[in-house]
């Protein structure tokens, strides 16, 4: 718990964050497929060389906010980062990515479907929930094919909220408080789910989706966070390593 509240701290509000160069010194890794040498939150340096076989892929994030995609099979190091410290802003991700190392490769390995919007209040799913704030808050389940309702647990009994065909995602109920830190429970009779959810609302604006992907997984809104850094600009990484030349036979200089 100590890590994560430093690292939160060095993301949110604690201190200064070193300026990015047109280089980046490091990359973190957020995703892994298709290998268990790398795992969320491990980094990867201008001299780190990786070996993936057929099928796998990393996804590591920079501190210029792009995301560099290897694919195997590939045995290489990864283009566009050079050598030197990572900034403290890439650093505290670092941390609290290995904090929550063993939920977000579960998360990975879960093939139901999500949501790809960063913001919204996954009903599929329950825990904490990380909000910008409450006009914007939107509900979200995979569409449904045809109209049909959801029910909220409250004090005094169970609030039907309709749900229009073929919408993803809806407004958050007018006749139900949205509160930081409040506890919320919900049921989707057609899916045949229960989830007990709590919100968690920005203290501020974010400068950059790197802070507000830390404050996310400080929140435990493991998902979320992945689903933020998911809508990064993407570009390939990989380039081989150069063969180290073969040495002269014996006898020759």
């Amino acid at each position: 718990m100590r890590t994560i509240a430093i690292a939160a701290c060095a993301i949110l509000a604690c201190g200064g964050v070193g300026a990015a160069s047109a280089w980046a010194a490091e990359a973190v890794v957020f995703r892994a497929h298709g290998t268990s040498a790398w795992r969320p939150g491990q980094k990867i340096t201008a001299t780190t060389v990786l070996d993936l076989p057929a099928g796998a892929e990393v996804r590591a994030v920079t501190e210029e906010t792009k995301v560099l995609v290897v694919t195997g099979p590939f045995h290489g190091r990864l283009a566009g980062l050079r050598d030197g410290p990572a900034s403290g802003l890439l650093a505290a991700l670092q941390s609290l990515l290995l904090a929550r190392q063993g939920s977000i490769a579960a998360l990975i390995r879960g093939e139901t479907p999500a949501a790809i919007d960063p913001w919204v209040i996954d009903l599929t799913t329950g825990g904490p929930k990380c909000l910008r704030d409450v006009a914007g808050t939107r509900l979200w389940q995979p569409e449904p094919p045809e109209a049909t309702s959801i029910f909220f647990t409250t004090k005094t009994g169970r609030l039907l909220v309709p749900w229009p065909e073929h919408s993803e995602t809806i407004s958050w109920p007018a006749d139900l408080p949205l509160a930081e830190g409040g506890s919320y429970q919900v049921e989707i009779p057609d899916r045949k789910l229960h989830r007990l959810f709590s919100t968690h609302f920005a203290p501020h604006p974010f400068d950059g989706p790197l802070p507000a992907a830390a404050w996310m997984l400080s929140n435990q809104c493991n998902a979320q966070a992945l689903a933020l850094l998911d809508t990064l600009p993407v570009e390939p990484a990989g380039r081989p390593v150069p063969e180290a030349p073969a040495a002269p036979p014996k006898g020759f200089a």
